[in-house]
């Protein structure tokens, strides 16, 4: 069975409200990216951009098989809005692998945050 190794930095990851779309997925833990991306938050929705290194990035990593990535393709509106690219991430204990990554077009509307979205608190003004 063909199965792809999703990077969920953002709403994918667990006690967000799009993780129903890896849910019952294996879990293989979680990672970092081993190239440094700048994470945007426009509203409540993370993003990464590729072309600005600022610091490594949290997340992390479910097999997904062909059943499931049309619609987290669909979700994340691959390829129009975001592009899946495969990247190297290393686990906890060393091991490195690829996974897939989905990166934005172009940045839009946001503010950069650090590496890991599950630290994002919007402001409360």
């Amino acid at each position: 069975m063909k199965y792809w190794d999703i990077f969920a930095y953002g709403t994918l990851r667990r006690g967000y409200h799009n993780h129903h779309y890896v849910a019952g997925c294996p879990f293989l833990g979680p990672a970092e990216t081993v190239e440094a991306y700048a994470l945007y938050v426009a509203g409540d929705i993370p993003y990464l951009v590729a072309g600005e290194p600022r610091c490594r990035i949290v997340g992390e990593v479910y097999r997904v098989d062909a059943a499931r990535l049309p619609a987290i393709d669909a979700l994340e509106e691959h390829p129009r809005i975001y592009c899946r690219r495969e990247v190297p991430v290393v686990m906890p204990g060393g091991e490195r692998l690829a996974a897939w990554v989905y990166f934005a077009r172009r940045p839009f509307g946001a503010v950069p945050w650090g590496g890991d979205f599950a630290s994002w608190r919007p402001s409360r003004s």
